[in-house]
């Protein structure tokens, strides 16, 4: 403990870092011909000595040096979240110079060491890509996705591009152990088409820039359909590289939605819908594959209204505080479907996220009025009896409500919103927990006259058909 407070205290020394020198040395660490760390004068530092006495430790006990390599890692990872670069490259040569030491270490953490200043370091970060392909144990593809995903944050497209279309002439590459890692080629190839899905989105943005300012004569000329013939190409090999993936397990979201969206494009809607499907088919347990094929569904009126209150359900069932929820309970009321309307309704408002949402307060109020109405007190307390213990307190209290005991609410200028959401909430309380209830009382006072003569019809039927609790 002692010597990790040294180290800590070090990092106040080593604010004034020469960034080129300090990349350098991360290199020259892969190219083999680094300094010895007894002439490296900049990696002399708190984690050397540490390592140094380590090092005679385990020899005089006759441990290999391998055994080191947990504890460096250890204060690797401290110096990394401290950002203590310097540190980071001291300890990253120490592991450099172990016999024992993965190369992952040395990819993982010299990019790190990069990234800290990316823009400064571009041409290193690039020059330390090409050592780390000569490494014959590592996951070359592996590398390469990394430093694409570097490129397209930094919005370099051709350059990513290039960088994935340099993997097969890449010689002495680790081969994968496909057993081990069945979809690491998927993985790679989804990439492939996400960069053609970039360029292809880039440039339908410019060529519906570019066509409103076309002239009627540049038009005749064929422009703007040779730009348009270049736009397919890159949208067929997105498609071509997407179109792999929906028979295999996996969460495929961020590439099918863009599968999705270039057939949506070219009115492709059908296509796009079996998409949807097979990857719903193949991965039900994803949520979003429900989602995403029933709002397409339902924005393109692909299928019948009874078809798509299913994919509601499948939706509401795999994540019952949607908001699609409120969608499929909407279906209920005007289907007069009391049982499912309660179940679904009650399920969402279980999620604090809804609390002070007004249209799930308004369904809810308006699917225990529906029951009352036809004496379905049982359904109710179904669904109410579980809740009965800790509902009013979560739902029907002045500090969830936002409202206080000094009433005159709608003369002070609240928010109508503000007010539905009181009078519905009130009137599910009154229906819930009785009419007499201290929180009916306190929210009674906040309301205008519409809203009161409202909650007075509640409490008349709740009266009526002998009440709930």
């Amino acid at each position: 403990m002692e010597k990790f407070n040294e180290m800590e205290s070090e990092d106040q020394q080593n604010t004034n870092i020469d960034d080129s020198d300090l990349m350098k040395d991360v290199c020259e660490l892969l190219m083999g011909d680094s300094m010895t760390l007894e002439n490296a004068d900049q990696t002399h530092c708190t984690a050397v000595d540490w390592f140094k006495n380590w090092a005679t430790t385990f020899q005089h006990q006759n441990y290999q040096s391998s055994l080191l390599h947990p504890y460096l890692v250890t204060v690797l990872r401290d110096y990394l979240l401290m950002h203590a670069w310097k540190n980071s490259l001291a300890v990253l040569r120490l592991l450099g110079d172990d016999p024992n030491h993965t190369a992952i270490s040395l990819w993982k953490v010299g990019m790190e060491i990069m990234y800290s200043n990316p823009d400064k370091n571009k041409g290193l970060i690039e020059h330390y890509v090409r050592k780390l392909k000569e490494m014959s144990d590592l996951e070359i593809k592996d590398v390469i996705l990394e430093y694409v995903m570097y490129l397209l944050h930094k919005g370099e497209l051709d350059e990513a591009k290039h960088a994935m279309l340099d993997i097969p002439k890449l010689k002495g590459a680790k081969k994968w152990d496909r057993e081990k890692f069945p979809n690491r080629d998927l993985v790679f190839q989804a990439y492939q088409g996400l960069l053609y899905y970039t360029h292809w989105n880039l440039d339908r943005q410019h060529l519906t820039s570019q066509s409103t300012q076309m002239d009627e004569d540049e038009f005749r000329q064929g422009l703007y359909y040779s730009d348009t013939d270049t736009l397919k190409d890159s949208a067929e090999r997105a498609i071509a590289c997407f179109s792999q993936l929906y028979d295999h397990l996996g969460v495929w979201d961020i590439f099918i939605t863009k599968h999705v969206q270039i057939l949506e494009h070219y009115y492709r809607l059908e296509e796009a819908k079996t998409v949807l499907e097979k990857y719903r088919d193949r991965n039900k347990e994803n949520p979003n594959t429900h989602k995403y094929l029933c709002s397409f569904c339902v924005k393109h009126k692909l299928l019948t209204r009874e078809c798509e209150t299913q994919l509601l359900k499948a939706v509401a069932d795999s994540i019952p505080s949607d908001r699609m929820v409120m969608d499929l309970c909407d279906r209920f009321i005007e289907d007069k479907n009391i049982s499912d309307l309660l179940f679904y309704i009650f399920e969402l408002k279980d999620y604090k996220c809804w609390q002070n949402d007004v249209r799930s307060w308004r369904i809810l109020s308006t699917a225990i009025q529906l029951a009352l109405d036809n004496d379905n007190q049982d359904i109710i307390k179904l669904h109410w009896n579980p809740r009965e213990s800790w509902w009013p307190a979560y739902h029907f209290n002045n500090t969830a409500n936002g409202t206080s005991d000094q009433g005159g609410g709608a003369e002070m200028g609240v928010a109508p919103d503000i007010q539905e959401i009181w009078v519905h909430r009130v009137c599910c309380a009154a229906m819930l927990v009785g009419p007499d209830d201290s929180f009916v009382s306190s929210v009674r006072g906040l309301l205008n006259r519409k809203q009161i003569q409202s909650l007075k019809e509640v409490t008349k039927k709740v009266i009526t058909s002998g009440g709930i609790t």
